[in-house]
């Protein structure tokens, strides 16, 4: 038993109880009964699983439980009653039947109310004169799970098993009752299992240590007869024999009145209460387990007839379970198991096709109901090929349903196929081999990393072919259903891989495809299918101009190819067509009028008619943004053309109106980079600001929802650059100054920003909503697996350009099969974290900080922004002390920090924090800036102690963590990773950082070589305020998230350092190559290891611009820490401080050292004047 526990207290209060109990002269039996009470109401505070610190409490509180028990024995009286009892002599005569049936099995003639009457009476008249207390019912019935708890620790010891199951047989004798037939088999099991353990086998006590004397003494008063077990389980067994057989001609007269008149369901339910208690008389007794065996397959039946009725699935369940125990009997001929077999089949089906309708709150559905088919599928005879192939079917689609609802599982569609296989192999009926086919078609071209991928076109032909010889098929109600869904899926996929395959076999595939969609319009299926298949046909045609543009056919050829898709799909716009469908069919029109009006060759006039056709379809068809997208760029076409205002106007309007939150964020993102274009362009001045906001708007949607971390990355440096340069000097232009700031801020770190929605926190959403935490976890794996499928097709068919040329490009083409799966899956997560928002107290990490938030930031530093854009150049200040908030300060074409620190006093302004945009956020090192060819007024160190900050959001984000005042360090030195070259002044570096601390009685703890492993860096993260990483790092110019840190085992990425909670994070200080550069591809978004760190929770981080001299950095190491542990307060507040003081003792130590040494060195986040701690 531990020390020092709560468990450890209440035992000893149990065992000094016990043994004040037994020592006593005196009220013996009270102080008994307290002592078990004390154990029964902490036992009642355990988990449902024991550990091993509760096993003893457990046996203490059983032994207490003996104790009580030899007090109370009378089961000889019990005894002596069964043995003379008239009763049981005729229920034994009635037994000795050669056949005992329902008709001899039991005497109607036996009264057994006066039976357990006498028997009551007879204990009654010579129980033990006791306390009243341990008379009681209640008291009494805590004995056996008592025993049955100590049993269950004593497993391995039969010794001890012999004893409990003796206990319990004991006290379930002294409580039999004809209302709790539960408790007189478990007697019986109890018994018999005595009886089988070797008595020869003692019980081993060590496990007691010194309480073993103590135990003993408290279980040696019980008296367990066991020479009276054999006459007692004879006695009981005649008892449940009696019983099950009464309740069985119950149950069957009651079934037959049933039968006899349906609509009286009360016989039906009393039926049911009676083959249930019956039931229960036979369980666990071997010898009763024919009748056992008849009991359950006939409840199990009128379960399913209950079901029948009422449609409660809970009756199938409980039908099923019956059925499967039924099959373990030993007692079940081999024609009855496989009846028996069939029958749990048949109800499970039942079962699969009867749950309640799946829930979106409830995703174990697809999980159970894929269990159930496959336990029918394994019940099914092999010989029924035609329902064996049925319930493949149900199993395939099962898989398919699951496989879309637990994060993309291939294993569940790698499942789905083979059944779907299987099934097609037997299965001799057309119309189910229909189904098969284009089923199993669908899911093999779900996944390209399939191992069967490459077979899901055949498959499909297949099915067509089976279609194509049963014409008839057509004229069934699913069945053109089909056809449809696998033409649409056939063209999605052309269309998805239409730059990245073999023109020559995208046009066969077509060629193929048309064929089919010919064969449906011929077939005359119903008129509602007409429409579609049109459809179908002209999209098939129009993917087929594509194709031949690639392959640079003649213009006649394409443009008769364009007439013939152009008549499909204008043949699709019949009256009659729901809504949404109609919209669809314009919308192919008036693509392909588009792709007319943009064919050479042609004249003015034909042009504008062709573009005034698409205009007019566009406008009808305008359900879905991309369509908006289509029609804006028409309506821009006609203006270029014709030079009508009201068409530049309605373009500018449909883009400020339709632009947003219902759709994809990379339309959005398009819309609003065309509308700033269009302004830019056409001098829209009044337009230009709410313009850029729906551009940043749709940036942070960018950044997170539905797409990965690589795809934000490629997004954001495809679409970010200098737009929230430029639109800060369109707002400084219009001499909106506050706003510059906010439009600033808005359009920059987008990455990191919206990386907190994703990473939110399900724990604490569980604590209100489990189902919610449970489906935001799935959503989050959905959308990232189907952005991988995106970005795939992006890569492959998207050629290096603007990302309006490549957004175009991608809208030319339409939604592929991966772009609408990922949009679903991030319409459900962005659902679902809108949920988040409303839980209490919860505050959403992405919305944009108010300017009063931004200005509290800065009220203790100024924040200098360097702002670079190409309509002008400025430095704006912000500071929260005095008016005007923000001071700007036009930059010259050449030019140096100091304009920007003239205008204040250097005495008042010890710390400046900056915040460079455009390209000085990646190359421009602020902090060392001057005309070092003149004196030391010249240079900003003479003016300001330096710091950076990627944006005053981020700086606001990390003064609102709690500071830490700790300086424990957690040193992480890598003399040698290879393949990396060696870094020998590392050893250097940590012996002078570990003397350091230790002069400032610091605490410090070393990972060196070999110690520097991933694991234990991971572990020891979370306990220690500053991280040092004497190391190699690499940025991963890919995703920025796998950056890594360079260990001896393997490489720490950033995402890891991210998803581990760092409570104590302060500082950390990156001696590693190049922690500071960003990427020239995305400025604004400060994508380097220490944007990561202080996004991991860090509040500052020490980090260099690009490689350094490693002895350099060993020595700056030293100076840093032996400055910073000098100042009193956080770390990080003091480290801007610290590293300024080092690099000027680092000059001074080497008057001739190059800029380059010690320019890269820089610090981010908070700083001295910004905490007031």
């Amino acid at each position: 038993m531990p020390e020092n526990t709560k468990i450890k207290q209440l035992f000893d209060l149990g065992v000094l109880s016990l043994q004040n109990a037994l020592d006593a002269q005196s009220n013996y039996e009270d102080l008994l009964i307290d002592t078990a009470r004390h154990f029964d109401q902490t036992a009642n505070t355990f988990k449902a699983d024991i550990e091993e610190q509760e096993v003893l409490f457990l046996m203490f509180r059983a032994a207490t439980r003996v104790a009580c028990l030899s007090l109370l024995q009378y089961d000889s009286i019990i005894d002596n009653y069964l043995l003379n009892s008239p009763v049981m002599s005729t229920l034994a005569e009635s037994h000795n039947h050669d056949a005992p049936n329902v008709s001899c099995g039991f005497s109607a003639e036996v009264n057994m109310e006066s039976f357990w009457n006498l028997m009551n009476q007879a204990i009654r008249q010579n129980v033990p004169s006791v306390r009243e207390d341990l008379l009681a019912y209640e008291f009494q019935g805590k004995n056996w799970p008592s025993f049955e708890k100590a049993l269950e620790c004593s497993l391995d010891n039969v010794g001890m098993e012999r004893f409990w199951y003796g206990c319990i047989s004991a006290t379930l004798y002294q409580q039999l009752n004809v209302d709790h037939p539960e408790k007189i088999t478990r007697c019986i099991e109890a018994m018999e299992r005595t009886l089988e353990l070797n008595r020869a086998q003692p019980a081993s006590y060590t496990f007691l240590g010194e309480h073993r004397s103590l135990f003993l003494q408290a279980t040696s008063g019980v008296k367990i007869n066991v020479d009276m077990f054999p006459m007692r389980i004879s006695w009981l067994k005649l008892l449940a024999m009696h019983y099950a057989y009464r309740l069985q001609s119950d149950f069957a007269m009651l079934m037959q009145q049933y039968e006899s008149n349906t609509e009286q369901h009360r016989y039906l339910k009393d039926a049911l209460l009676k083959i249930e208690l019956a039931s229960e008389w036979t369980r666990g007794i071997s010898s009763l387990s024919k009748l056992r065996l008849e009991l359950l397959v006939a409840r199990a039946v009128a379960l399913r007839k209950n079901f029948d009725v009422y449609r409660w699935t809970d009756d199938l369940e409980i039908s099923a379970s019956l059925l499967r125990e039924s099959l373990e009997s030993v007692s079940a001929t081999p024609q009855q198991l496989s009846a028996y077999k069939q029958l749990l089949a048949d109800i499970l089906n039942d079962l699969v096709v009867s749950l309640p309708a799946p829930s979106e709150r409830d995703p174990e559905y697809f999980l159970k109901s894929y269990t159930i088919w496959q336990e029918i599928v394994k019940l099914t005879d092999h010989d029924l090929t035609g329902q064996m192939a049925r319930r493949l079917l149900g199993l395939g689609i099962a898989a398919e349903r699951l496989y879309d609802t637990d994060a993309g599982n291939l294993s569940h569609l790698i499942d789905a196929s083979n059944s779907l296989e299987r099934a097609a192999r037997i299965v001799n009926e057309p119309v189910l081999l229909a189904e098969i086919l284009f089923i199993r078609a669908r899911v093999l071209g779900q996944r390209r990393d399939h191992p069967d991928f490459a077979d899901y076109l055949q498959v499909g032909l297949a099915a067509f072919q089976v279609v194509k010889e049963n014409p008839s098929l057509l004229k069934m109600p699913l069945c053109p259903s089909w056809c449809s869904a696998h033409v649409d899926h056939l063209l999605g996929d052309i269309r998805e891989n239409v730059l990245n395959s073999d023109p020559q076999v995208n046009i066969q595939q077509i060629y193929n495809t048309i064929e089919m969609i010919e064969l449906l319009i011929s077939a005359s299926v119903e008129e509602r299918f007409i429409g579609s298949f049109q459809y179908s046909l002209g999209s098939a045609y129009e993917l087929l101009y594509r194709m031949q543009t690639r392959l640079g056919e003649r213009l006649e050829h394409r443009m008769s190819t364009l007439r013939t898709a152009l008549r499909a799909a204008e043949s699709a716009l019949k009256p009659g067509s729901r809504r949404y469908q109609m919209r669809t069919y314009h919308a192919l029109v008036a693509s392909i009028y588009d792709e007319m009006s943009n064919l050479s060759g042609q004249g003015t006039a034909s042009q504008s008619t062709y573009t005034d056709l698409a205009i007019e379809h566009y406008r009808s068809a305008t359900n879905w943004t991309g369509n908006y997208i289509k029609l804006t760029n028409a309506l821009e076409k006609r203006y270029s053309l014709h030079g009508r205002r009201q068409d530049l106007d309605e373009c500018v309007s449909r883009l400020m109106t339709q632009n947003g939150g219902h759709d994809t964020p990379t339309n959005a993102f398009y819309m609003a980079s065309q509308l700033v274009r269009i302004c830019l362009d056409n001098n829209l001045h009044d337009k230009l600001l709410p313009a850029y906001k729906l551009v940043f708007s749709a940036l942070r949607r960018m950044s997170y929802l539905g797409n990965s971390s690589i795809t934000r990355y490629k997004a954001l440096s495809s679409a970010s650059a200098s737009y929230a340069c430029d639109a800060t000097a369109c707002a400084l232009s219009s001499n909106e100054l506050i706003t510059a700031v906010e439009l600033l801020e808005q359009g920059r770190g987008c990455f990191f920003a919206e990386q907190l929605v994703v990473q939110t926190d399900t724990n604490y959403v569980r604590t209100f909503d489990p189902v919610l935490a449970q489906l935001i976890e799935a959503k989050l794996k959905r959308v990232q697996r189907f952005t991988k499928d995106t970005e795939a097709v992006l890569d492959n068919s998207i050629s290096p350009g603007s990302f309006e040329d490549m957004y175009r490009s991608r809208v030319k083409h339409d939604e592929t099969p991966s772009d609408v799966r990922l949009r679903l899956a991030a319409h459900d997560l962005a659902k679902y974290l809108n949920e988040v928002r409303k839980l209490p107290g919860y505050q959403d990490p992405t919305e944009p900080k108010s300017f009063t938030s931004l200005k509290n930031a800065a009220a203790h530093c100024p924040i200098v922004y360097v702002n670079i854009s190409q309509f002008r150049c400025d430095a704006l200040i912000l500071h929260g002390s005095r008016e005007p908030p923000v001071i700007v300060v036009p930059l010259t074409a050449t030019w140096a920090v100091r304009p920007a620190l003239i205008t204040r006093n250097p005495k008042k302004l010890p710390h400046i924090c900056w915040c460079p945009t455009g390209p000085a956020a990646t190359f421009l090192p602020l902090h060392a800036a001057g005309d070092y060819s003149l004196g030391p007024e010249h240079r900003a160190t003479s003016y300001v102690v330096s710091s950076y900050t990627s944006t005053a959001t981020s700086l606001a984000r990390a003064l609102e963590r709690e500071a830490s005042t700790n300086s424990n360090l957690l040193l992480i030195s890598q003399p040698s990773s290879p393949p990396n070259m060696p870094l020998p002044h590392v050893n250097q570096e940590r012996d002078a950082i570990v003397a350091a601390m230790a002069l400032a009685k610091a605490q410090v703890t070393v990972l060196h070589d070999e110690a520097g492993r991933v694991a234990d860096v991971t572990r020891l993260l979370p306990t220690h305020s500053i991280l040092h990483l004497a190391c190699h790092g690499k940025q991963d110019k890919n995703d920025p998230l796998d950056s890594t840190v360079l260990l001896h085992d393997g490489g720490l990425k950033l995402r890891e350092i991210i998803g581990t909670k760092l409570p104590s994070a302060e500082l950390v200080y990156l001696s590693a190559c190049q922690t500071a550069a960003g990427d020239a591809n995305t400025p604004e978004e400060s994508l380097n290891l220490a944007a990561g760190f202080l996004f991991a929770g860090y509040r500052g981080a020490v980090a260099t611009m690009w490689s350094i001299n490693d002895k350099d950095g060993a020595d700056l190491a030293k100076l840093f820490y032996e400055h910073l542990l000098r100042f009193d307060g956080p770390p990080a507040t003091n480290a801007a401080l610290a590293l300024h003081c080092a690099i000027q003792d680092l000059i001074e130590a080497n008057p001739d050292i190059s800029l380059i040494r010690w320019i890269p060195f820089m610090y981010f986040g908070v700083t001295r004047g910004q905490d007031s701690g």
